[in-house]
């Protein structure tokens, strides 16, 4: 239950960064501004759900069987 916790809470400041960003980017006209920490941001979070998902497979068992990760 704590792991739930944790990752709810990144992930609400995560979107809460992304968020930010979005809105500087608009103030700005500028698609390039804090693209990198964009970049960061998605890719934890996708490795994060892709650690998630292998250590708790649950419904997603059976296709991880037939394909080799």
């Amino acid at each position: 239950m704590t792991k739930r916790i944790e990752t709810a809470d990144r992930l609400k400041k995560g979107e809460l960064m992304l968020t930010l960003i979005e809105r500087r980017r608009d103030e700005r006209n500028d698609s390039t501004v804090a693209s990198c920490v964009t970049w960061y941001i998605v890719d934890r979070e996708l490795q994060e759900l892709k650690t998630e998902i292998l250590e708790n497979p649950g419904a997603l068992k059976a296709a991880l069987a037939r394909r080799p990760v």
